[in-house]
């Protein structure tokens, strides 16, 4: 995951809209590795603010992982 200066947030939410976990958040540049939890839901990418509007660059890789489950 890699958010520009502004920062970003990476979470998952449940069917009903509402947040059920921040994987990733920073106020600042952040360029690293986020696992992903097996869990049902939607995955989001927002912005420093969480208000609609204009969306800081970012950009994700997925990466397929063969750990045991």
């Amino acid at each position: 995951m890699d958010f520009d200066d502004a920062g970003g947030r990476l979470a998952i939410y449940n069917e009903q809209g509402r947040c059920i976990r921040v994987l990733a958040g920073r106020s600042h540049r952040f360029d690293d590795v986020v696992v992903v939890p097996d869990v049902s839901g939607v995955l989001s990418v927002e912005g420093p603010e969480l208000k609609w509007g204009a969306m800081t660059t970012w950009s994700l890789q997925i990466e397929n992982s063969t750990a045991p489950r």
